[in-house]
């Protein structure tokens, strides 16, 4: 019996100290683990894909490249696009950036409560994408307010399609833009105002013909600027009798010039501006959902 008794105790002890031999080993046994890649903490927060993108400054072209949450968020970037530099970004990537400076300057396309309250300088820090949908409608806003060729027979709404071509050849938009040629004449904001256009301009509201009085400055108002372009081809195509092509001629190149013939390549170039920009037939892509979502606000 006590024989027995003696096995099954060393029985027993063999077990123990065998299952310590294995709780000992797998404590502190080497053992080979996975690599893992150390994961961005950003990224599952924001979309961090790169995006490659051109933003512009002085009329040249830089590329950068952003992550996609920068892109749908930073206003300094797209304060730097210009309408062809958003016309390189991916569409999927490209509409979700565009809807968002939609939202984020919603209120530039209130109409005359807040156009006429806009400083310049609040103006600078709207994107180039944004201010020019806002310039076209302004543009609409005084071509029916000024009346312009309805003593002709002409449909305002048409007159600001025009009008709002000239502005893009003449400034491209840009509201603070100067062109000064070498005998010292300066052409100033959205109408390219010259020197001229600015005397005339003194004369009739100085005759009382126009309710504005100027000084150079405020030609860098958009507000004014897109009324100084509005009012100046109203009354070329009063000296015009009404001609359209031959006022689109007078706004570049004087009524004299433009009665000899010159200016037709300007006149040109705003015709095709008007069709593919104005009347949207063939404009890019980043322009034509711009124009698209802008007109539902």
């Amino acid at each position: 019996m006590w024989r027995a008794l003696l096995m099954l105790a060393l029985l027993a002890t063999a077990a123990v100290a065998v299952a310590a031999v294995r709780v000992y080993r797998f404590v502190n046994d080497p053992v080979a683990m996975p690599e893992v890649a150390p994961r961005d903490p950003l990224a599952s927060l924001f979309d961090t894909t790169s995006v490659d993108i051109t933003m512009t400054a002085a009329w040249q072209k830089a590329r950068r490249t952003v992550p996609t949450y920068r892109l749908l968020t930073d206003q300094t970037i797209w304060q730097g696009m210009h309408f062809d530099d958003w016309d390189t970004v991916p569409a999927t990537v490209r509409e979700r950036a565009l809807s968002a400076m939609i939202d984020k300057y919603r209120r530039v396309f209130a109409g005359p409560r807040v156009w006429r309250r806009m400083s310049v300088h609040e103006w600078d820090a709207v994107p180039q994408a944004i201010r020019t949908m806002a310039y076209l409608r302004m543009v609409w806003y005084w071509a029916a307010y000024e009346e312009v060729g309805v003593e002709f027979g002409h449909d305002p709404k048409r007159m600001a399609q025009t009008i709002g071509a000239i502005v893009m050849s003449e400034s491209w938009f840009e509201h603070r833009a100067v062109n000064e040629n070498q005998w010292g004449n300066r052409d100033l904001g959205l109408a390219q105002c010259s020197d001229y256009c600015r005397r005339v301009l003194g004369a009739l509201a100085a005759a009382g013909d126009i309710g504005f009085v100027l000084s150079d400055a405020d030609y860098f108002d958009p507000w004014v600027g897109t009324r100084v372009a509005t009012v100046w081809f109203k009354r070329e195509l009063g000296r015009a009798g009404g001609d359209v092509d031959l006022a689109i001629r007078a706004y570049h190149r004087g009524m004299d010039a433009a009665s000899e013939g010159e200016g037709q390549e300007y006149a040109e170039g705003v015709r095709r501006r008007r069709t593919k920009y104005i009347l949207r037939q063939g404009a890019p892509e980043s322009w034509q959902y711009l124009a698209r979502e802008i007109a539902r606000l």
